[in-house]
């Protein structure tokens, strides 16, 4: 490996500029440089970089875990949950289609896909109505989220009046592609 040694972390001008002073501008001249020397140069700096050098990496590993759950909500107008003259189902409908694109968004960008799906709508001076669907594949797509996100619409009830808030909520969340079935044994 050839890295060049500004490459590394902690490596910044300064400390790049000395350490070229000794030959050491990549990996191969860092190793001749000697951990001992290094350490003297550098204190535990240098220590560390002969040990990114010599392919250890003595920091802890931080493995990125993906969230528990992803959800995405809207607040509607006023005037779109007093509106008695057009089906409120319509109008939340285009409500529904933005949160579950950018619920699909949010899946791909993280590599996931969801098990678990609920619809939760608050309305003005009640408890919020939720309802769930938990799914024997997981999905992962915003036309997916959509589908099941009305048919939980359809289970909320039909005095949906004075809805103030719509939000989804997705569960279960598991990497995409991964399996989790048992495997047999023979």
């Amino acid at each position: 490996l050839e890295q060049p040694v500004a490459r590394f972390p902690g490596v910044g001008p300064k400390t790049a500029a000395r350490l070229a002073e000794l030959g050491a501008t990549d990996v191969p001249g860092l190793r001749r440089i000697g951990p001992e020397r290094l350490e003297i140069l550098l204190g535990n700096a240098g220590r560390t970089l002969w040990q990114l050098a010599s392919g250890r990496d003595p920091r802890p590993l931080r493995l990125k875990r993906h969230p528990a759950t992803l959800s995405r909500e809207e607040t509607l107008p006023e005037s779109v949950s007093e509106d008695h003259d057009q089906t409120l189902r319509e109008l939340i409908r285009p409500s529904l289609e933005r949160l579950a694109t950018r619920l699909d968004k949010a899946l791909r960008r993280e590599g996931l896909t969801a098990r678990r799906i609920a619809l939760r709508l608050t309305c003005r001076g009640a408890r919020p109505i939720t309802r769930s669907r938990s799914l024997e594949t997981p999905l992962g797509g915003g036309s997916e989220i959509m589908e099941v996100a009305e048919a939980l619409l359809a289970r909320a009830g039909s005095d949906l009046r004075g809805i103030r808030r719509i939000c989804i909520i997705l569960r279960g969340l598991e990497v995409s592609g991964a399996t989790n079935e048992q495997l047999d044994l023979f």
